[in-house]
């Protein structure tokens, strides 16, 4: 039988990238993650248009990639707290930090250690509605420093996610299609009401990038579902709750390691709120490696933002094979 564990660590994205650029990255808050490339394969994930790593990853554990156009990200994400009638249009409004220049845009998404804290969204929430009310938009909060909006018509609209336009600066990442002007229009003014706002200039003073724009993707309204049963999941990651709600079915809080490992009967999935590579090691990898050994699990699918890394209990024993640091395999392209 099959004892495949996915863990999804949607926030080391950010360490592994920042690796690929200093080519330093500490030895020993790695020895465990490079032992597992080593053994393992490591490849490198493509940058949807349209849908963010996170969620990818997730539909592909799942076996659910060929259904992605179905299950848009706003209104899946939506579902994690009830389950919005098909034919309401949702988009996710993520903040962002952007630098226009004088023939691209240039996008960041903002890491994990940066996001908009509750008190900011609080504060922020007000004046956004004022003026998405007015273009036909009503503004939810989503989950940690996320918002979501649902329009009261279906938009003819096409976006990108902020990690695609960060990583195509020289495409056009603006919205598309016969609705999106106003959208375009609407994240000018957006960004006017966002420029010297108190909640940017403290985060200036706290040197954190300043929330100065509002990114519009995951648009749609829930497609046909075929409920199925799905392998166990854990975590509190607003699309794995809005999938497994969407399936009839829970997504189990996150225990710690060994908790999970010693209650798994077969495949599991888990999406980490862990922001850094020591913490993945010492709460992780280490329990998970040594139940890769005994045979505990079968094999390890461990997805790094960009960069995955799969073994098999076989790869374990392959002792002659070398570790592979993060700064070695997160250069590549």
């Amino acid at each position: 039988m099959s004892r495949t564990l996915t863990l999804i660590c949607p926030a080391l994205a950010g360490p592994l990238a920042h690796a690929r650029v200093s080519q330093t990255l500490p030895d020993e808050t790695t020895r465990l993650l490079s032992l597992l490339a080593g053994r393992g394969q490591v490849s490198v994930r493509g940058i949807g248009r349209q849908l963010p790593l996170t969620q990818a990853a997730v539909l592909e554990a799942l076996g659910l990639t060929d259904q992605a156009s179905c299950l848009g990200g706003a209104a899946v994400m939506r579902a994690a707290v009830g389950v919005p009638p098909a034919e309401e249009f949702w988009m996710r409004l993520e903040p962002v930090h952007l630098v226009a220049g004088l023939d691209r845009i240039s996008v960041t998404a903002l890491a994990r250690d940066a996001w908009m804290s509750e008190q900011e969204r609080d504060e922020l929430h007000p004046l956004m509605q004022e003026y998405l009310i007015d273009a036909g938009l009503m503004l939810h909060k989503g989950g940690a420093g996320q918002w979501l909006v649902n329009s009261d018509r279906a938009l003819d609209v096409s976006c990108v996610t902020p990690e695609y336009a960060a990583s195509e600066p020289n495409e056009q990442v603006l919205p598309a299609g016969s609705d999106a002007a106003g959208l375009r229009r609407l994240m000018t003014e957006l960004q006017m009401l966002l420029h010297e706002h108190p909640v940017n200039q403290r985060r200036q003073r706290r040197g954190l990038p300043q929330i100065n724009s509002l990114w519009f993707h995951g648009e749609g309204a829930l497609g046909n579902i075929a409920a199925q049963q799905l392998m166990p999941a854990f975590g509190a990651d607003d699309y794995l709750q809005g999938i497994y709600r969407l399936h009839g079915m829970q997504v189990q809080p996150l225990p710690d390691a060994p908790a999970l490992l010693s209650q798994l009967q077969g495949d599991a999935l888990a999406v980490l709120d862990v922001s850094e590579l020591q913490m993945l090691e010492k709460a992780w990898l280490a329990p998970v490696s040594h139940a890769l050994r005994r045979g505990r699990i079968t094999a390890l699918h461990l997805v790094l933002g960009r960069w995955q890394v799969r073994v098999r209990r076989s790869d374990m024993f392959m002792f002659w094979r070398r570790a592979q640091a993060p700064t070695q395999w997160a250069a590549r392209n």
